[in-house]
């Protein structure tokens, strides 16, 4: 199977419930483009709205530490 490019964007802080549309907008998009794999990585708070209105589009998490607690400041656990 050969590779295809594979574009990620994130959103940083910046981010709202507001903005789902334009993730279902990313999402309508990619379903135009197969010959690419498309992913968003929104603010923690955003990662399971966007995961359930997405369907061609993958959702991905930033700034996750490896620990489960802890004084890591600004970062979520991955766990």
């Amino acid at each position: 199977m050969p590779l295809r490019p594979y574009i990620v964007g994130n959103w940083k802080m910046h981010g709202t419930r507001s903005m789902l549309s334009e993730a279902r907008a990313i999402d309508r998009a990619a379903q135009r483009h197969m010959k690419v794999e498309v992913a968003i990585a929104p603010p923690y708070t955003l990662i399971h709205p966007i995961h359930r209105e997405a369907e061609q589009i993958a959702v991905g998490a930033q700034d996750c530490h490896e620990q489960e607690g802890g004084a890591h400041t600004g970062d979520i656990s991955a766990a």
